[in-house]
């Protein structure tokens, strides 16, 4: 099964299945999936947004320095100068030297610095959310429902006498 980013990567802005992704290309040496970049999903949401972002570029490790990432790179500029997206930016964890340098190498310069708080660790997998107090209220007092709106009506009815 997919996780939902990459399948939602895999619809057209109405939300229908495709065979292709308009927003990940990959890089295939002698059929081996050897690289992919990925892009902001508003980039052919409609094209009203020509702000693009490289959410993610990778490069498997026994392929990298051979010019993977620059022609992935270089594909996803043909298609902003294609489509006239006004701004191409890339995301770069800090720490990430290659890939800063991959970006430079490639014409990106740094333009701003994205603060984070929170601990420094892998992604993971988010719990699902709580019930909120006043949920549990609700829920405790669904069975009670109808006294409770026979009581309100019996009460209506006293005061407007």
């Amino acid at each position: 099964m997919m996780k939902p980013i990459l399948a939602k990567a895999f619809c057209s802005p109405k939300g229908l299945p495709l065979n292709s992704s308009p927003v990940i290309f990959v890089a295939m040496h002698e059929d081996e999936l050897v690289g992919y970049i990925h892009i902001s999903r508003w980039a052919f949401d409609g094209g009203t947004i020509p702000y693009i972002n490289v959410e993610d570029i990778h490069v498997l490790k026994s392929h990298r320095g051979r010019g993977v990432g620059e022609a992935l790179i270089k594909y996803v500029k043909t298609l902003a100068d294609e489509y006239e997206w006004k701004n191409l930016t890339a995301t770069v964890w800090a720490g990430n030297d290659r890939s800063q340098e991959l970006f430079a190498r490639s014409g990106f310069s740094q333009r701003n610095i994205t603060m984070r708080y929170g601990p420094v660790r892998p992604a993971e997998n988010l719990k699902p959310a709580e019930y909120k107090p006043y949920r549990k209220v609700a829920l405790a007092l669904l069975p009670w429902f109808p006294v409770i709106v026979i009581g309100l009506l019996l009460l209506l009815s006293y005061l407007a006498n």
